[in-house]
Parts: structure tokens; C-alpha cells; sequence
């Protein structure tokens, strides 16, 4: 007999393993069940499905081969949300702390992809509260709210987001009430240019495809880190320095140039 180990001592890879069986297992079920009362031609299909775990919630959508797993006939992107680390929790315990009699606060939710290794890609979300201009600029500070491995794309950011998007929802028309002050937010959106447009639901900077995902943030309220443009143009401009000094036959004379100002 199988002996299973109690949620609250299995690592959050364990769990997401355990969750993508039982998705598996349902997808199989649903195709034999389906078959009893639809003809192949209705082209019956599960789509999504949801379930709890104790304080994690498991989002399942069913994709094809190619798009989700290359391992599994039958899989699913199972997302767990840890409820101890919603924004709505983490601003409840930053407010109790903050001190000032002002009751209108700025977020700035920010995102960004990274390569951790030569196959592995992160994307993370993270937010700040503006007002506290003395420690803006401190990691510690930036609160992370979503992490998962996968690309910078307009689906898969939809699917992760979809727990933050409702409760950012919520705090911008609702508030927030700690102790006996109502707190209201003013949110801010900032990140790379790619990762900026494809949260505005635009295919390319001409071509808009789908609604934005954070449709609760002001459109003038969305920023553009001016650091990343200026190091793009920056990279593309030295390329096209290179370029002409190697067409014109001077490009070992400029590299010991710069050899030895570099030394």
C-alpha cells in the first residue's frame, strides 16, 4: 500500500508534480466519460479545471504537446498560488508600519524575464510602494508576487496573473482597510519595452491584439525603464561604430587604441 506524505512536509515541486498526475489522470477520465455521451465529431475537450490543496489553489489548463509538455500526451500548466505571499497581505503588514497621515499611496508593479542558464528562462513581477523615496532603490524593498520558469508571453502571463489582476482590481477601486484607516492606491506600471508592450496586448508597437492585462492601471501610468532604452541604444549605436571603423580598414589601429586606455 502507498504511504503519502502530508502536503505540509512536500517541497512546492513535489506538489506541482502531484498536481500535474491528478491532471492527467482527470484528462483521461473526461475523454472515456465524454465518449458516453458525444459522438467523435462533437470534438468534446477539457479545457480548464480548478482545485485546492489546503492554502494552495491549482489553476489547470490543458494545452497541446507542443505547448506545454513535450513528455506528455495529456498535460497541463499547473500554477500554484501561495496565499501567504498575496499582495493584499503584504501591503496589510507594510501599512501597519508606515506612519504618515497621508492615506493615498503609489504601486509600481514591475516585470521582467531572465535567462538562468543556457535553456532555463525566469519571469518575475514584483512591486514597491513609491512613497517610501528613501528606500525606492533598495532590493529589499521590491516585494516579489509572481515567479515561475517559462517566456515572456501574453498567454502565459494571463493564466500566472490572474489571482494578482483580481485583487489589484480590488484594491484600486476598493481600498484597503487597516485598523481604522482606509488606505486607496494609485498604480504604476514599469519594465522593458517588450515586456511593456506585450502586457498592453500589442502583437507589435502597431498592432494592437488583445486587452491589456492590467487593465486596471491608467494608460498614462505606464512607464518605460528609460535605463533599458538607453543601454539598447547604446549597444546598437557602438555595433554601428564597429561596423564602420572595421569597412574602413581601421579596426586594428582602434583596438589598440582601446587596449590601451583599457590598461
Amino acid at each position: 500500500m502507498k504511504v503519502l506524505k502530508p502536503v505540509n512536509k512536500m517541497s512546492t515541486s513535489g506538489l506541482t508534480k502531484r498536481a500535474t498526475k491528478i491532471a492527467s489522470k482527470i484528462s483521461e477520465r473526461f475523454s472515456e466519460i465524454a465518449n458516453d455521451f458525444y459522438l467523435p465529431e462533437d470534438a468534446s475537450l477539457l479545457e480548464s479545471m480548478e482545485f485546492s490543496i489546503k492554502d494552495k489553489k491549482y489553476d489547470i489548463y490543458y494545452g497541446k504537446e507542443n505547448q506545454v509538455l513535450k513528455h506528455k500526451k495529456e498535460a497541463a500548466i499547473v500554477r500554484a498560488m501561495d496565499k501567504h505571499v498575496m499582495a493584499i497581505d503584504i501591503l496589510r503588514q507594510l501599512n501597519q508600519t508606515y506612519q504618515e497621515k497621508k492615506q493615498y499611496l503609489g504601486k509600481k508593479i514591475s516585470g521582467d524575464g531572465r535567462n538562468v542558464g543556457q535553456k532555463v528562462k525566469h519571469v518575475m513581477i514584483t512591486f514597491t510602494i513609491l512613497d517610501y523615496k528613501e528606500v525606492l532603490f533598495f532590493p529589499e524593498y521590491h516585494y516579489t508576487l509572481i515567479l515561475y520558469p517559462g517566456s515572456e508571453e501574453y498567454n502565459t502571463l494571463d493564466i500566472t496573473t490572474r489571482s494578482l489582476k483580481e485583487e489589484l482590481w480590488q484594491l484600486k477601486h476598493q481600498g484597503l482597510i487597516v485598523g481604522k484607516v482606509h488606505w486607496k492606491f494609485e498604480f504604476y506600471f514599469s519594465s522593458d519595452w517588450k515586456f511593456l508592450i506585450i502586457c498592453l496586448g500589442f502583437n507589435f508597437p502597431t498592432s494592437h491584439q488583445k486587452k491589456p492585462l492590467f487593465d486596471m492601471i491608467d494608460l498614462e501610468n505606464y512607464l518605460v525603464d528609460e535605463l533599458h532604452v538607453m543601454l539598447r541604444m547604446t549597444d546598437r549605436l557602438w555595433s554601428l561604430v564597429i561596423h564602420e571603423v572595421t569597412a574602413l580598414g581601421f579596426f586594428d589601429i582602434a583596438r589598440e587604441v582601446i587596449i590601451k586606455e583599457m590598461q
